[in-house]
């Protein structure tokens, strides 16, 4: 007896992983609110984006006192839109500028 997902005629699309981060240009906006917290997730996001080749000249950081500084200082912080990628909103998934 087939399952549900054995009877699918059509394979799937797949988006192929493109783990390469050289020449992209990050924003991180971080909260001091909860700054032992905060210190962590900045320093393991600043080694993935490291050991992906990002370059330390291409990221840039932003503090703000809380979450709700978060979305305005992302909005002035890259008012051109020349970030590659950024998730500096809560709730919201990462985007990309490209």
């Amino acid at each position: 007896m087939a399952t549900k997902f054995e009877s699918i005629e059509t394979p799937m699309k797949e988006i192929e992983k493109n783990l390469n981060g050289a020449g992209l240009r990050i924003g991180i906006v971080q909260s001091r609110f909860n700054e032992v917290v905060c210190e962590g997730l900045l320093s393991a996001c600043r080694a993935q984006l490291t050991k992906q080749g990002v370059s330390d000249a291409d990221i840039t950081l932003a503090t703000v006192p809380g979450a709700l500084e978060i979305p305005a200082a992302a909005d002035q912080a890259d008012p051109a839109g020349e970030w590659s990628a950024n998730s500096l909103r809560p709730g919201e998934e990462i985007y990309s500028a490209d």
